[in-house]
């Protein structure tokens, strides 16, 4: 899977917007009629082909890039395709949604201007566009979405969707106006790519135990690029057996909410590594988000090989009474800056509970912890809130802080732990209250 950076992510929302107006293949005022001369159909046909170049250089700037690269992150775990930006991403002349923009208002100017025939235009651009050619899951979604666009097939109100197991999916999301619905019966949708969401949309399951998205996707199953609200609620999304990747991946502008979900079986990759039940990606120099932009409730994320959630960059979460259970590495690993809260949440048999590193400061509070190896582990310069936890079972320790790590650990229990809270040399906690013995090392 090719980087994405914030500057790529955003062009994706240019275009779109861009094309909000042109909700129709562009064309003469319906009283217009052909003149028929040789010469103003050579400029129909021209003014058609200035769009059509147009959408294949946008849609070539979000071709696969030769070979993927993992993100690198600031803890030791595996981690998923990155969608960061790359010196070598863009094409040297790629087109923006401007650009597209210009060309479809030049065309239509034209085409006034030539009275050139209207059924001649919708035919003739789309059949050009089917020409179009697309590398990878993104151009792909891209080219789905202008043409739907361009040619007049997305509507200019939400709708809601019913979709079948075994209907086309992504296709059908493409064809979609922004903010709109779909319901997906219950049973299992089966996916052999991942679903490319670049516009906000609402999908709904009939429960995560009757509607399931099982999918044997590269990479992610999921791809979030909308720069709006995806919502996310009421089905299972299942990795298949034998296929590795992560379930849901983001860019860092992203408004993820997950209500009533299970995600499970991710697993990494030699190549494009992944394994996260849900990454939310960017680079640890990522402007903060100016608002959350994960949000999860009553949802579970299950036997993922690295971690359930995982916060890069500057992502700032709201978890509440969510389990995370059996995660390899950890139930949640907050990197780089990340920030946000998990309330009223279990982990279980995870690695670690609740893993922070880099300068990550999220707050945990009235969590409870069992099994594996650590129920909260902080290094580096990192400074979680803990409040009210409750850390039972655990091989290790209840809590670990090491490196520079700082924050505050108030109202702790741990009953039936050996060691309580560890803390390393240089760290250097608050410590309130707490049911737990503090052992330095």
């Amino acid at each position: 899977m090719q980087h994405l950076g914030r500057s790529r992510l955003a062009l994706v929302a240019v275009v779109v917007a861009a094309l909000g107006a042109c909700s129709a293949a562009p064309g003469p005022p319906p009283s217009g009629t052909s003149t028929g001369s040789p010469t103003s159909a050579a400029a129909c046909q021209s003014a058609l082909d200035r769009v059509v170049a147009a959408v294949q250089e946008q849609v070539r700037s979000y071709d696969t890039a030769p070979a993927p690269t993992a993100n690198a992150t600031s803890t030791a775990t595996a981690s998923s395709t990155a969608l960061t930006p790359s010196a070598t991403d863009s094409p040297t002349q790629a087109t923006s949604g401007t650009d597209l923009a210009e060309a479809l208002t030049a065309a239509r100017e034209v085409i006034v201007a030539n009275r050139c025939d209207q059924q001649s235009v919708t035919s003739g651009l789309t059949a050009k566009l089917a020409g179009v050619q697309a590398r990878g899951p993104i151009a792909t979604a891209v080219l789905a979405r202008l043409t739907a666009t361009i040619t007049g097939n997305v509507g200019p109100t939400p709708i809601a969707k019913v979709v079948a197991p075994g209907e086309d999916l992504g296709g059908i999301i493409a064809q979609l106006p922004a903010g709109s619905t779909v319901r997906l019966s219950a049973g299992e949708h089966r996916l052999t790519d991942p679903l490319v969401l670049l516009e906000t949309v609402t999908i709904v399951g009939e429960g995560r135990d009757r509607t399931s998205i099982v999918s044997s996707a590269p990479d992610a199953a999921v791809l979030v690029l909308s720069p709006g609200r995806i919502e996310l609620t009421g089905f299972s999304l299942i990795r298949a057996p034998g296929s590795q990747g992560t379930g849901v991946l983001t860019g860092p502008s992203a408004a993820l909410v997950l209500t009533g979900m299970r995600i499970s079986g991710n697993r990494a990759s030699a190549t494009t590594r992944g394994g996260a039940a849900v990454h939310l990606s960017a680079q640890p120099t990522d402007a903060v988000p100016r608002t959350t932009t994960f949000e999860m409730t009553d949802s579970e994320l299950v036997d993922n090989e690295w971690a359930g959630v995982a916060v890069s960059g500057a992502h700032r979460v709201s978890i509440e009474s969510s389990a995370f259970v059996r995660n390899g590495e950890c139930g949640i690993c907050f990197l780089d800056r990340a920030s946000g809260s998990v309330a009223r949440s279990t982990f279980t048999d995870n690695g670690v509970g609740a893993a922070a590193v880099g300068t990550a400061h999220p707050v945990l509070v009235d969590d409870t912890f069992s099994g594996g190896q650590v129920g909260i582990q902080a290094d580096e310069d990192a400074a979680p809130g803990l409040q009210g936890n409750t850390i039972r079972s655990v091989a290790r320790a209840a809590v670990i802080l090491t490196g520079r790590s700082t924050g505050t650990v108030e109202g702790t229990s741990c009953p039936s732990v050996q060691f309580g809270i560890v803390i390393g040399k240089e760290a250097a906690p608050t410590l309130l209250r707490n049911a737990c013995a503090a052992i330095g090392t």
